[in-house]
């Protein structure tokens, strides 16, 4: 039996990534999204890194504008 979580991405974002552990079951422990805004002839992208609980729950960890390198994630394996 599958034992498939759904996660919510919040209304409007993209999901861009998608980090998991490695293992066999590839449990995901964060993902990225994006959430695009139009000025003008402009694109502006916001950033958002969330970590993913074990129900699927998505906790908001950082948002970065422009570029999606994120602060919580440096020393980990994810940099």
């Amino acid at each position: 039996m599958n034992d498939f979580k759904k996660l919510a991405i919040p209304k409007k974002e993209r999901l861009e990534v998608q980090l998991t552990d490695g293992t066999e079951e590839h449990n995901i422990l964060y993902i990225i999204t994006s959430l695009a805004t139009i000025k003008g002839a402009e694109i502006f992208k916001n950033f958002r890194l969330y970590s993913v609980g074990s129900a699927g729950e998505l906790n908001l960890l950082e948002k970065r504008d422009g570029d999606p390198y994120f602060d919580k994630l440096k020393g980990t394996e994810y940099e």
